[in-house]
């Protein structure tokens, strides 16, 4: 814009003095203005005139801030079905963060351990921010590999049984797709948790094993077996001559059977003819591989007879 500033002012009237010259000069046509700030405009040597510029103004269609995922982890990378992942995140700019499987909604950052379901192949971290499409996706894979069968517990009701007597065995599996329980073999419900062998008649280690998908487990029971004394008793031997008594036994598994104040070894014999002159206490004693079996039985004395033995 160009201007010239020439003499505005009017020839003065007859008689004014100076003073009325300067007023007039006061009243002169001031500089022009800005339109829109109304401001006057700076003035240039050279008769121009600069207009400046406006201060810049933000761009409203930038948006809000960025989401931004700055860690996101998950350690080790392989585990046996079961286990718990180590997984670290921390994200940036996001009204909302979740991580799946087994964490869901979780604040900004964070550690957590997670045992994640079976068939898992990979975490996913999700963080959405304030505005259409500001969102990032993470995700981190793992292999999880099938569990290995485990024995909980394997125990018997016992750890000593008489010859032929039953015992019940029960256990405890986790991720266990079949039993087995030897010697036999017994071939078992996993979930069932329990066996009862009829008849024990030799001493056995118990072993049972569980198979799973992984690989496999098993444990032992040790069970002992001794001697079963079925009877063992005194009957009066009705001899008139000589009256005594009978000791009468009845045992299964023993190796060797005695019986005590003088009689010894009886294991070929069925029964045993005894005469004390006192009232006696006679055991008897049954020995097996897995261990003795005792019983005891009462005589009453006999009266003096030199005729007769006296034991």
């Amino acid at each position: 814009l160009f201007w010239w500033m020439g003499n505005t002012r009017k020839p003065p009237s007859p008689g004014s003095d100076r003073k009325s010259d300067e007023s007039a000069v006061g009243r002169q046509a001031g500089p022009p203005t800005n339109p829109d700030t109304k401001k006057p405009l700076p003035i240039q040597l050279e008769g121009k005139v600069v207009v400046p510029s406006a201060p810049p103004v933000p761009d409203k269609k930038s948006g809000p801030v960025r989401v931004r995922i700055d860690q996101f982890t998950v350690t080790p990378e392989k585990l046996k079905a079961g286990q718990a992942f180590t997984v670290s995140w921390e994200v940036a700019n996001a009204t909302t963060v979740r991580i799946t499987p087994g964490l869901d909604v979780v604040g900004s950052s964070g550690t957590k351990q997670v045992v994640p379901p079976p068939g898992t192949t990979a975490f996913v971290l999700q963080a959405t921010g304030a505005g259409d499409g500001n969102s990032a996706t993470a995700p981190r894979s793992v292999q999880i590999e099938p569990a290995s069968a485990r024995v909980v517990e394997f125990a018997g009701d016992h750890e000593q049984v008489a010859f032929g007597e039953p015992l019940r065995l029960r256990w405890r599996v986790s991720d266990a797709t079949s039993v087995r329980i030897e010697p036999g073999p017994f071939v078992v419900d996993p979930e069932k948790g329990e066996l009862t062998i009829p008849s024990v008649t030799t001493a056995n280690e118990y072993k049972l094993t569980a198979v799973g998908p992984g690989g496999d487990d098993s444990a032992m029971w040790p069970i002992k077996v001794v001697p079963k004394i079925l009877a063992f008793d005194a009957a009066r031997f009705p001899d008139p001559q000589c009256e005594a008594a009978i000791l009468r036994w009845t045992v299964k598994g023993a190796s060797t059977i005695s019986i005590d104040n003088g009689v010894g070894v009886v294991n070929a014999l069925p029964y045993k003819r005894v005469r004390p002159l006192q009232t006696v206490t006679y055991t008897l004693t049954a020995n097996g591989v897995g261990g003795s079996s005792v019983a005891r039985t009462t005589v009453q004395g006999f009266r003096f007879n030199a005729a007769c033995p006296q034991r």
